[in-house]
């Protein structure tokens, strides 16, 4: 009897000191002051390179294909992986984008799209350089 109550009473104890243990979090990622570059998938018309600049204001430059940079904004909560970006082509041309940061935090994969003044879907990856 007295042997299986130490057992119960050391079992506790491990569950306490097993449970009372915190896991480290992972440090935020800030992409600020980064550049990402692959390709995209617009309208069934492959682009390369699709770059993305993102400054550390908040701004951003998006490149795609041979065009010149487009400005644009992007935004991203440092406890998530989603990644928010837009830019305008035009006066009339806008575009917003979504990606995943992925869990090597050296790549994003998402959608591009074209909000106005007619919808055109796309997919990219970016990888960090």
């Amino acid at each position: 009897m007295k042997r299986s109550i130490k057992m119960l009473l050391s079992a506790t104890i491990l569950l306490i000191i097993a449970g009372s243990c915190k896991k480290e979090a992972d440090p935020p990622i800030d992409l600020s002051g980064t550049t990402w570059s692959d390709s995209a998938n617009i309208g069934s018309i492959p682009y390369k390179p699709f770059k993305i600049v993102f400054n550390g204001n908040g701004t951003a430059q998006v490149t795609i294909g041979s065009f010149a940079p487009f400005p644009g904004s992007w935004n991203k909560s440092v406890t998530s992986n989603q990644v928010y970006f837009f830019f305008d082509e035009s006066t009339t041309l806008k575009w917003k984008g979504e990606g995943t940061l992925l869990v090597d935090k050296n790549q994003i994969t998402g959608t591009v799209t074209r909000t106005a003044p007619s919808v055109i879907n796309g997919t990219f990856t970016v990888t960090k350089e």
